[in-house]
């Protein structure tokens, strides 16, 4: 009698490939030998034959039923080694993986004994060992561009490494042929050292790749000059090795790299907009923009593709950088804000390559933002919030200018009102008696952020405190920001996938437009007769007295260029909500001891400095101009009896009715003023009855009315909001019946909060500093990282200027420069040139316009 049964326990074995490098590839054996078992029951396990030892079947291992016997009566407590090996063939992929993925897939290799007399498995015995299943060679992902430009020569590169014990490669002993093949489907660009049998595919062999041995692969390939902008290719690569059981060639890892073909930079001084996109930009939705602007709007616009340049730099004809920002003071900057691959070094946010010291420049400068469609607006609103707030480390402020006292620094405010360069002023802060430094001068702070309050209710402040050097004096610094009317908005709209630009995108961009042109658009559109003007209004019409140029567009010489009905109407929208906008934060202020409020309202004196100073026609459109007036009426109202009542009590009141007065005395009634009165009614039939005849001052009032209305119904809806949000939220639901979008809306970056003066301590300010310096670091990194790859990677087209025609090839030609140009492309020039009787031909990344002349000649 036996204590208890046998127990037959794997004590290990182990695991080999079939051609011995150390990787269990897919395709091979693995070779199962050294098989150790031990008994560890209490009886003597059965007699030879009768035990059979095979491979467990995996997802990835489908063994060869060859099995190996257990000897037979193993005493208890005996170890015996089993002789012979078995074999598990590692399947081949079946499934597909995803692009840029090397396989690494583990598994683990299980034995089994299956008993003849009892036709099962003994389930007791097991042993198991993992493994991993991958390829001898890895390929590292390619350093490539994901976008190029027509005409540039570019360099991609890789590299393979064998990570096997053995030799790969056609000469290698294994005789295993391995290399990469490039392809190019879409036949966008043409591979240096393709043949001419296969110009769009490039293969590149491996005679012998020793273990451990890494081999870099280049490739180099011409932008073909053929290829639309704006078209995304592909390039795709697979590293291939001859499978160890058939010797046939398969891909071990494939990469698909995208590249878009983008136009490089070129300024147009005659442009008003520029467009800044990346690789990830959808090309349809560039597209759409700029045949809008261009056709809808009938303007010129610059495109600026990030991913061609890294930052926001461009390179002069001197070859040196310049901030290519510089070129659009006062105008207006479209960015798209989808987030970018930068340079397979992550993702980068368009505004984190925008120097915020620039960029504070041009806002105050009249240079208008709109970032259409954030991926991350968390992110933007933390650039807005730097950008509205600047500090000396950006230099982007004045030096800083020596105050006496409270009133001397407002009055050189004062005088500062309508400069470009934001005020930075210092104020000296003596220690008073029997009170220590820091709490004198929190004080000071604290007068000083209610008299910025009081006498500036549009302009922004930091009040921060400097570092104490004298423990008697202090240092209290005034900076100002951005003002109320700086344009830096963002479109919430997500990109069009319509075949035509959406109506929200036209008018964010008809709103984008400078504050001073827009006045001048709406004063044009006022002076014509009413009509339906979603046709388009002429062009020349619609911009004359602006500094907008139309852009002549057309090839058809008869054809009128007519500007989108819909900008048209969005031109009066839009105004109308930046003027509500600021009289409505001017009055939520802590007011003005001011008793001129006009100059202190720069959107709404510009508004009326703008009108006409004769009589409009008779045939004028009105409607608008008295929207606008019957709304500015409106928002400066009380809309209750407790305001009414509180106009003279409180400040807000008293802020209010100051502001009304100036709406009313000094703008609604002079430009009511300008318009003309309706004819009185003809003398009605008898027993007919025809309508009152409003003029303009009670289609004024009525709007008033409508305007109130809307906002009571707005306050009780939204009590929190307070008069800035209800405003701002009459404006969207127009927005929404403008452009027939539910929940229109836009995110004003600059506007957060009425007034804006800040007081900061020493802490918070250093903090703040410490933060756009960090900024700053980053962004300088990022351009010094991006030039190095660009620079390593693309060799640009030089640019060729071609000036003149020849009549035929013996007409007087001189020809110069051309020696760095290869012979094809001067071929092709002369020859245009000849046969044609003009130059049209695209000359490098260049093309002159079409002249005639008597004498060709064609420089470098």
């Amino acid at each position: 009698m036996y204590p208890s049964r046998y127990n037959l326990v794997v004590k290990e074995f182990e695991v080999t490939d079939e051609n011995d490098d150390g990787i269990n590839e897919p395709g091979e054996h693995l070779i199962i030998s050294n098989i150790v078992v031990t008994n560890t029951g209490g009886m003597p396990s059965p007699q030879a034959g009768q035990l059979q030892i095979l491979v467990q079947r995996s997802k990835w291992l489908e063994p060869i039923f060859v099995p190996l016997h257990l000897p037979g009566e193993i005493a208890p407590g005996e170890t015996v080694q089993v002789d012979g090996t078995l074999r598990a063939f590692i399947k081949n992929e079946t499934a597909s993986r995803a692009l840029g993925t090397l396989l690494h897939a583990k598994d683990t290799v299980s034995l089994r004994t299956y008993s003849d007399r009892l036709q099962r498995d003994v389930p007791e015995f097991h042993g198991e060992v993992d493994v991993v299943y991958q390829y001898p060679l890895l390929m590292t992902a390619p350093k490539f561009l994901d976008c190029v430009a027509k005409g540039d020569t570019v360099t991609f590169s890789w590299t393979i490494q064998n990570i096997s014990t053995k030799d790969h490669g056609r000469l290698s002993v294994m005789g295993r042929e391995t290399g990469t093949l490039l392809s190019d489907p879409g036949g966008m660009f043409e591979l240096q050292r393709a043949s001419h049998e296969t110009p769009h595919n490039l293969v590149d062999m491996i005679d012998v790749l020793e273990p451990g041995e890494k081999m870099p692969i280049t490739v180099e390939f011409r932008v073909s000059d053929l290829v639309d902008d704006f078209t995304t290719g592909s390039m795709l690569i697979d590293l291939t090795l001859a499978d160890p059981s058939t010797n046939e060639l398969r891909s071990v890892v494939s990469f698909d790299l995208r590249i878009q073909v983008s136009p490089s930079y070129r300024y147009n001084p005659a442009a008003h907009f520029l467009l800044v996109i990346n690789a990830q930009s959808p090309n349809a939705f560039v597209l759409q923009i700029l045949h809008f602007i261009e056709y809808g709007m009938r303007l010129d616009v610059d495109v600026f593709n990030l991913s061609l340049n890294g930052a926001f730099v461009a390179t002069d004809e001197k070859g040196e950088e310049y901030a290519v920002l510089s070129n659009y003071t006062g105008k207006s900057v479209i960015i798209l804000g989808n987030r970018m691959n930068y340079f397979q070094s992550g993702v980068r946010e368009p505004w984190e390559l925008l120097d915020v010291g620039q960029a504070f420049s041009l806002a105050c400068r009249g240079t208008g933002f709109l970032v259409v469609a954030p991926t991350n607006k968390d992110s933007l609103k933390g650039f807005a919030h730097l950008l509205s707030i600047p500090s000396s480390a950006t230099g982007a402020i004045s030096p800083p200018t020596p105050s006496t006292d409270i009133k001397d620094a407002l009055k050189k405010l004062v005088a500062a009102t309508d400069s470009p360069i934001p005020s930075r002023l210092t104020l000296s802060i003596k220690k008073k008696v029997l009170q220590k430094l820091d709490k004198t001068i929190a004080s000071k702070a604290k007068s000083v952020h209610q008299a910025l309050k009081k006498a500036f209710p549009l302009r922004r402040f930091v009040v921060a405190t400097d570092e104490n050097v004298d423990p008697k004096q202090g240092v209290l610094n005034i900076i100002e920001g951005l003002p109320h009317g700086a344009n830096l908005v963002a479109s919430m709209q997500e990109y069009s996938r319509a075949p035509v630009l959406s109506e929200y995108h036209i008018v964010m961009f008809a709103h984008l437009l400078p504050f001073k042109e827009r006045c001048a658009m709406f004063w044009n559109l006022v002076r014509l007769p009413a009509a339906d003007r979603s046709a388009g209004v002429n062009a020349a019409t619609v911009y004359a007295g602006s500094q907008l140029t139309p852009t002549g567009v057309s090839r058809d010489a008869e054809e009128e260029h007519l500007v989108s009905g819909k900008v048209c109407s969005a031109i009066a929208w839009s105004v109308s909500t930046q003027l509500a906008s600021e009289v409505t934060r001017f009055t939520a202020g802590s007011g003005s001891g001011s008793p001129s409020l006009l100059p202190q309202l720069p959107l709404l004196r510009q508004f009326v400095a703008s009108a006409p100073k004769v009589p409009l026609p008779p045939d004028a459109t009105l409607a608008p101009l008295l929207h606008i007036l019957g709304h500015l009426c409106g928002v400066t109202s009380s809309l209750t009896i407790g305001q009414t009542f509180g106009q003279n009590l409180t400040g807000p009141g008293k802020r209010r009715k100051k502001v009304r007065a100036v709406v009313l005395g000094q703008v609604s009634e002079p430009l009511v003023k300008l318009c003309p009165v309706p004819p009185p009614a003809e003398k009605p039939a008898k027993g007919t009855k025809v309508a009152k005849v409003k003029g303009p001052a009670a289609l004024v009032a009525d709007g008033e009315a409508a305007t109130k209305k809307r906002l009571v119904q707005l306050k009780k809806s939204n009590p929190g909001l307070g008069r800035v949000g209800n405003v701002e939220e009459f404006a969207f639901g127009v927005l929404e019946g403008l452009t027939m979008t539910t929940g229109a809306r836009f995110l004003d970056l600059v506007n957060g909060k009425a007034g804006s003066v800040v007081v900061m301590g020493r802490e918070e300010f250093g903090k703040l500093q410490v933060q756009q310096v960090h900024r700053q670091v980053r962004l300088a990194e990022d351009v010094e990282f991006s030039s190095e790859r660009l620079r390593n990677m693309i060799t640009k087209v030089p640019l060729v200027e071609v000036s003149g025609v020849a009549n035929s090839p013996d007409s007087p030609a001189e020809v110069d420069g051309l020696d760095g140009l290869p012979l094809e492309d001067v071929d092709r020039i002369l020859g245009n040139v000849f046969a044609t009787g003009e130059v049209s031909g695209i000359l490098g990344n260049k093309q002159p316009p079409a002249v005639e002349v008597d004498e060709i000649r064609v420089t470098a």
